[in-house]
């Protein structure tokens, strides 16, 4: 459960969050990466988005489960902040999921951002 290390610091700055994930969900993808993606997910939470707010919620349809990361903050502009290189967590969270063969798509505005990693199941 990657949650557990990041309570304190959600407390600390004073985010609530909400963890809505379905019980049925596993991932086979590799822990390390997925690990380090939804680390850089949570520190742009934590440190840029000014968020006072985190929602993450998991669900599943047929052979598609999605993760889906939402924050009240004051959002970015995603294809913006690729460009600058020194934005190295950005990198992370739009390079990261091609290894994993996850989707992932980010949303953001002045009221939030929503990233949604799409994972497909093709074992079946």
């Amino acid at each position: 459960q990657f949650m557990e290390k990041w309570k304190n610091a959600l407390n600390h700055k004073k985010i609530k969050y909400l963890s809505n994930i379905e019980p049925d969900i596993i991932w086979t993808l590799d822990k390390v990466w997925f690990e380090r993606l939804f680390d850089n997910v949570l520190q742009n939470v934590l440190y840029h988005s000014e968020a006072n707010h985190l929602t993450i919620e998991g669900s599943k349809e047929e052979d598609k489960q999605k993760l889906i990361i939402m924050d009240n903050g004051i959002g970015f502009n995603p294809t913006k902040k690729l460009h600058q290189s020194s934005r190295k967590g950005l990198n992370i969270i739009n390079e990261v999921p091609k290894l994993l063969n996850l989707h992932i798509s980010i949303e953001s505005n002045e009221s939030g951002t929503k990233i949604i990693l799409t994972h497909t199941d093709n074992s079946n």
